[in-house]
């Protein structure tokens, strides 16, 4: 499921029960390096995709390496950071790495991670799939439970909307180029005819990764993590993860655009 924001925390060193690199202690233990690999990988993947729809020859050959560079990994991994300085309060930050630190913290963290990578694969993600429907009758209440905290967070909107505001904007990009005939009426039109079925393969997802990435976890793990996670410091890193995930896509997709309609409109010089 598929920029890079600066800023400055000036109270952060006179905030001395807040740790001076609190920011990037909690990138790390949210093992936020391998989710930047991920999206690296499947950018890389997006980018393939999107060329060999609309270039060829030397256009796709330029297009590619720009594109390459826009999921640079180190640049992905700035991006979360900062992003993260920007967008979540350093008592916050503290507090949940406080909690990332704990043994229940940890475990789920790399849960996480370990799923998101692996997930990333077709085989994987039909597997994960394929383990919900056959838990329906023996892990009821697993299931519900993630159900239940997938709509308390609005995770199928929120990812939904994030993905048709990535769509929007790399189409809007496209409206350079008379011969596609799009507007920004017709592409909102476009959108609004597949949002229910974005919607249904965002839930459908969504409840696969949970429960594959959560499964080991005890009935006691998962409540505490859950708990965390609705928790006003939970809200607040989920929002903050939110906004800084969308802003990169949007930003990359945006960008992914404009090299493709210039490319585009090379070609027909």
């Amino acid at each position: 499921m598929r920029k890079i924001m600066t800023s400055i925390i000036l109270a952060l060193s006179t905030a001395s029960s807040v740790s001076a690199d609190v920011y990037q202690d909690l990138y790390d233990a949210m093992f936020l390096d391998d989710i930047a690999q991920v999206m690296q990988s499947e950018g890389n993947e997006f980018v393939q995709s999107i060329g060999d729809t609309y270039l060829e020859g030397r256009s796709l050959d330029r297009y590619l390496a720009q594109g390459a560079e826009l999921y640079n990994l180190e640049g992905l991994k700035r991006g979360l950071v900062d992003g993260l300085r920007a967008e979540l309060d350093a008592e916050a930050a503290q507090t949940l790495l406080d909690f990332y630190v704990t043994e229940t913290g940890v475990i789920a963290a790399q849960l996480e991670a370990t799923a998101r990578v692996a997930i990333s694969e077709d085989a994987v993600e039909e597997m994960a799939k394929s383990m919900v429907l056959s838990a329906q009758g023996k892990d009821r209440d697993r299931i519900q439970g993630l159900l239940a905290f997938i709509d308390d967070l609005d995770l199928v909107q929120r990812n939904v909307e994030g993905s048709m505001n990535g769509q929007f904007v790399f189409l809007r990009e496209l409206t350079r180029i008379e011969q596609f005939g799009l507007d920004e009426n017709t592409i909102l039109a476009l959108l609004a005819e597949s949002k229910e079925e974005t919607e249904n393969n965002v839930k459908e997802w969504l409840i696969a990764f949970t429960y594959m990435a959560y499964k080991p976890l005890s009935d006691a793990q998962f409540d505490t993590y859950l708990t965390l996670q609705r928790s006003d410091v939970g809200l607040e890193l989920n929002d903050a993860l939110f906004t800084v995930f969308q802003t990169l896509d949007q930003n990359i997709s945006q960008e992914l655009g404009r090299i493709v309609s210039t490319q585009l409109s090379a070609q027909d010089l």
